[in-house]
């Protein structure tokens, strides 16, 4: 299992997919409040572009709060924008300036591809004395098998126990797919599900997520990406929107063709729970 951050899903996507987003080090301080935004780096300063527009209407991002930048100057490389900075500018601290899409918009655009993404793990319940019921969330897809660990924690042996006498059910409640057991458990057993689980993402940058392995990375990222570049082609104009939305369609293709590759395991074929008898073609029933 690999662990990414939302920064990190973030600023690949911004540099790798979009290539629009400079990740760099603020050299300036300023205190919280103040009338005009200045972010500035100097490893971006050349004075050979003094009459040049770029980083112009781009967004910065920094100590989390995200300015738009009136104006770049390239003899300083400071950022300069006329928003009051609600929090202070920190001098060493990561900016990030993106330059076709406002980083909020691509925080989505990820949050619409992991809300899509589904994976097969073992997720452990700890047991309650004497409780039937246990919430499951809606995060929840088909359950393959369920057991009990009577000793969660043994080294050696963790003995496995299967349910023999009923099976347990998955119901949907009002709030969310509820697992029913039909005999009780001790508060030292732990139930483990076999299940397909839908991951989720935290809101903040240090948020993280747990991906099988970095090819479900990369079917995040495209997902992402195919969702930025149609957000970017409803606000381009018409003679840039058609270039755009190819790049969307080539973002998407590639996510389908990831999507279909690490589609999660099943191991059994789906079963009818009342199945229809039927007969070979050509064959006589008796």
């Amino acid at each position: 299992m690999a662990i990414y951050s939302r920064k990190q899903l973030r600023q690949r996507l911004g540099t790798d997919l979009l290539q629009d987003t400079h990740v760099g080090i603020n050299a300036a301080s300023l205190a919280a409040s103040v009338s005009t935004g200045l972010i500035m780096d100097f490893a971006l300063a050349d004075p050979t572009f003094t009459a040049d527009t770029k980083y112009a209407r781009a967004w910065v991002k920094h100590n989390g709060m995200v300015l738009r930048a009136a104006s770049f100057n390239f003899a300083s490389g400071a950022f300069v924008s006329g928003q009051v900075a609600p929090t202070t500018t920190i001098a060493g601290g990561e900016y990030e300036i993106h330059e076709l899409l406002d980083p909020r918009d691509k925080d989505r655009a990820l949050d619409w591809s992991i809300d899509r993404l589904w994976v097969r793990q073992e997720v452990a319940l700890a047991a309650v004395d004497g409780l039937f019921f246990y919430s499951v969330g809606y995060e929840f897809g088909r359950v393959y098998d369920w057991w009990v660990y009577g000793s969660p924690d043994g080294t050696g042996n963790r003995d496995k126990q299967s349910f023999i006498a009923q099976q347990p059910e998955i119901r949907m409640t009002g709030s969310g797919r509820e697992l029913r057991l039909y005999g009780a458990l001790t508060g030292s057993q732990q139930i483990v599900l076999d299940a397909e689980v839908r991951l989720t993402l935290g809101t903040q940058d240090t948020a993280t997520i747990n991906l099988p392995d970095n090819a479900y990375e990369q079917m995040v990222l495209y997902g992402a990406e195919s969702q930025c570049w149609e957000m970017i082609a409803k606000r381009a104009s018409a003679q840039d929107r058609r270039a755009y939305l190819t790049n969307a369609q080539r973002a998407s293709a590639a996510y389908s063709r990831l999507s279909q590759r690490f589609a999660p395991q099943r191991d059994s074929a789906p079963r009818f729970r009342n199945p229809m008898p039927f007969s070979l073609p050509g064959a006589r029933n008796e």
